[in-house]
């Protein structure tokens, strides 16, 4: 996966996974390339509260380097977030970093952006429903595009406009097998509730 996702054309590629397939590990590999290139990444989860074992996995993995973004920081933790990204992330800074957010850290002042992975890519919460509307989706894409870095969407359950988009311009990476055999399949009971 990790070598059809760098072999895929274009900038934007959606990576299907169903649950347990690895999708997070695959984050984690793309993410430690690009830092080992000094250039940052920015991961995007839907919420931090809903995504504190993703978030756990990279601060164990970079450490210090892992820098969150959320809105129930208070406006000096967010002052003191976007100062030490301008200082630390600078063309001269002395390490890149990893961004963790909702769709807003997308607009992190990083100086040298190598990589964005959405998680969960399906999610509703990636809409700006007030103004300013926005998709961080397609927003993550245009960046992608405009620094031709690579943006990787994550999702079990694409959304049916990226899929087509995906199939229809080849930037389609699948994995349709669990990491491991000995992970628990879940057991699905369908409930009437008449």
């Amino acid at each position: 996966a990790l070598q059809a996702l760098s072999d895929t054309p274009g900038s934007t590629r959606l990576l299907r996974g169903v649950t347990g397939s690895g999708k997070t590990n695959i984050y984690l590999k793309m993410a430690s390339g690009t830092l080992t290139n000094n250039q940052s990444v920015i991961l995007l989860v839907p919420e931090i509260a809903l995504t504190s074992q993703l978030v756990k996995i990279f601060e164990q993995t970079f450490g210090n380097r892992v820098i969150l973004i959320h809105s129930n920081q208070t406006l000096v933790e967010r002052r003191s977030t976007w100062l030490k990204l301008l200082t630390e992330t600078s063309p001269h800074g002395p390490k890149p970093l990893v961004v963790i957010g909702p769709r807003s850290a997308l607009l992190a002042p990083l100086a040298n952006l190598g990589l964005i992975m959405i998680d969960e890519s399906h999610e509703s919460a990636y809409y700006q429903e007030n103004p300013p509307r926005y998709s961080a989706i397609r927003l993550a894409s245009f960046i992608a595009k405009t620094l031709n870095i690579p943006c990787i969407q994550g999702t079990a359950t694409p959304n049916i406009v990226d899929f087509h988009l995906a199939k229809t311009h080849h930037s389609l990476v699948e994995l349709s097998e669990k990491a491991k055999s000995t992970a628990i399949t879940p057991k699905i009971t369908i409930v009437d509730f008449k």
